[in-house]
Parts: C-alpha cells; structure tokens; sequence
C-alpha cells in the first residue's frame, strides 16, 4: 500500500490548513497514518529564515543561500537546518502580516525560494507514501507540488469561499491577532489583492473544475472543487469520503 497526497489549495481563509489538520485527525481514527504540513508554517518560515539572515526580498538571492540548507518537517514542526544549528518558528512569528508578504516577494525575485520548498516537501512526501503513509498539505503551490510527484497518487483540491465569508473570516482573524481596528481593512485589502495576484501568476487555479461529488469515485490528478462557505465539519467530511472513494 502506497500513502495518498492530498493537495489542497485555494485563496486566503478558504481553510486549508484548517481542513488539512481536520482531515488528518479524521484519517489516523481508522488507524491509518497520516501527516498533515502547514503550507503557511513551511514558506513563511523558509522567507522569515532567509531575510533574518540579512536577504533583501528585492534582489536575487545569492546562489549558495540554501547551500547545505535541510527543512524538516517531522512531528508537524517547520524545522530549518544548517550544518548544527536549527531554527524553529513560533506560531505568533511566522504569522505576522509583514511576513507573509516576505515570503511572496522571495518568490517574485528568487526562484531559488520555492525550489528549494518544493524539493524539500515533494521528498518528504515521497518518503511518506512509501512507508504507507498519507499525507496532507494545505498550500497555495500544493498543486503545483502535486504535478511534480506523478508516481504518488493525488487527491488535488481547489477550495473555494464567497467573498462575504472569505472577507468575515479575515477581519475575525486579524482582530483576533490584537491589530488595530484602522489597520485591519489594509491588511484584508492585502490579502485580497494578494489572491488576485496569485491567479494571474497561475499559483493559485482559476474559479473552475469539477465539483467534489461524494456520489461518485475520485480519480487522481484531477482537480476537484470544494465549496467552504459552511463549517469545517461538513467540508472535511466531504473529503473525507473523496478520499476514502479515490481509486
């Protein structure tokens, strides 16, 4: 038995890592193993890593920035590695508005930055599907990640969400972070004009692709859509039973 990879992707507060996490709980009750990786957690601290060694997300990384560099990603921590020193990123860090913009300024000047994630994460779940063991990531670039692993079968998701709920969700999550109330409209406007970038560029898929349809078999390698207007519970159920059906 081969693990699945369960990409999913989709626009700020769609519930990737929200869903990932879920999924991965709703996996290991059957008694099968399963690791979920935090998109957020994984490229954000990568950016973080990079800039607090004095990189500017203006100009071209040097070419032995990763020399040397191993990211781990065991027990669902964001570990970055160099010769005896390793930097782990506290929640409250990585999570910062300004750091979020990092990461996505690396990836416009350095295409160094998300190579070096996509080989470390694309290894990492080869390793866990051959053990057995499924895996789960919630990424803007998961399928991207995805395509580049044709010999791991893949449940690929697009999650989507209105507009009304997707802007609710981001004021509730900046304020719940203690940003001040002037502040917070930017900062959603951030993110929103962050969303429309990333489809142009082609990091995040258009508003299309088959409906997930619980009634029917899912296949690997196509892109499925899934609607998170709702509660978590109703969407990980749903793909719960695509994956459980993915064959």
């Amino acid at each position: 038995m081969v693990g699945i990879f369960v990409a999913l992707t989709g626009p700020a507060k769609c519930g990737k890592d929200t869903l990932a996490s879920l999924l991965q709980k709703r996996i290991t009750e059957t008694g099968a193993g399963a690791s979920c990786i935090s998109g957020t957690a994984v490229f954000r601290s990568v950016a973080l890593w990079v800039y607090e060694r004095g990189n500017s997300p203006e100009l071209p990384l040097p070419a032995d920035t990763f020399e040397g560099v191993v990211l781990s990603l065991e027990h669902s921590r964001v570990g970055i590695v160099r010769g005896l020193a390793r930097t782990t990123y506290a929640e409250d860090e990585y999570q910062k508005p300004e750091v979020a913009s990092l990461g996505s300024r690396f990836a416009a000047t350095s295409p160094a930055y998300k190579r070096f994630i996509f080989a470390a994460v694309s290894q990492h779940v080869r390793t866990l599907s051959r053990s057995g063991t499924h895996a789960i990531l919630g990424a803007r670039d998961s399928l991207k990640i995805a395509a580049g692993l044709p010999d791991v079968p893949s449940l690929a998701v697009n999650l989507s969400v209105s507009k009304e709920v997707q802007r609710q969700r981001l004021v509730e999550h900046f304020q719940s972070r203690g940003r001040p109330e002037h502040y917070v409209d930017q900062l959603v406007q951030d993110e929103l004009e962050r969303d429309n970038r990333d489809r142009e560029s082609g990091t995040l898929p258009p508003e299309e692709g088959a409906m997930l349809d619980t009634e029917t078999r899912s296949r690997s390698g196509v892109l499925y859509r899934l609607r998170n207007d709702t509660t978590p519970e109703e969407a990980v159920r749903r793909l719960f039973c695509a994956f459980c059906s993915l064959g």
